[in-house]
């Protein structure tokens, strides 16, 4: 089992006990799909933010802490901020460190976002909303909300590496977000996200 397939399962079984013994969403039954669109993102990653996430991990499980339920937790702080103020003390706290290195890695992706979403409005418009204030507008979590929830429960190391790599590709003018958009297409038959792009025109 190569490292993504990995980090995948320990994703899933996370996934799976999210909300354990209360209300079950229907998503956590589709496995097919999560296993698909997490291929799509550890694609765009290189091997030392893959390894270290493994780590993050496998960290949490011998634990007993459920990244996946911190994500959706740290996601209300945006969404549902009374409810978050409870249960924030139960959370991992968050290092100055830690925000500092979550803000400039959201930044950069964020300008990635909206790149890919001025070049393929067709294919943006089908997926989440970019930012905090067109949820009302659109309905469901931003990308800024979802990511910011995610990447506070990385460790300090894996959102080095994440920076880091984020930095390179800046550095020779490409784009994390786009290869994780083309992966995306790719599983919906699409050859391109031109084809892409042009089909949903229609």
């Amino acid at each position: 089992m190569d490292i993504i397939e990995r980090i995948i399962e320990k994703e899933y079984r996370m996934f799976d006990k999210v909300n354990e013994g209360g209300s079950r969403a229907s998503c956590q039954d589709d496995k097919e799909t999560f296993y698909a669109m997490r291929r799509c993102q550890f694609a765009a990653w290189n091997e030392e933010m893959r390894e270290s996430y493994l780590e993050d991990l496998t960290c949490a499980e011998e634990d007993g802490f459920n990244l996946i339920t911190e994500k959706y937790a740290r996601m209300m702080k945006y969404t549902a901020p009374e409810e978050y103020a409870e249960m924030e003390p139960f959370l991992r706290p968050v290092t100055c460190e830690k925000e500092a290195l979550v803000e400039q890695i959201h930044g950069i992706s964020m300008d990635w976002s909206r790149k890919l979403r001025d070049q393929y409005p067709h294919i943006a418009s089908g997926g989440r909303s970019l930012e905090d204030d067109e949820v009302s507008q659109f309905g469901g979590t931003s990308i800024s909300t979802y990511l910011r929830g995610e990447l506070l429960t990385y460790s300090e190391k894996t959102l080095s590496a994440y920076l880091k790599w984020q930095q390179e590709l800046l550095a020779k003018g490409e784009n994390m977000d786009l290869t994780i958009l083309e992966e995306t297409v790719k599983l919906y038959g699409f050859a391109s996200l031109e084809e892409a792009e042009a089909n949903m025109q229609c």
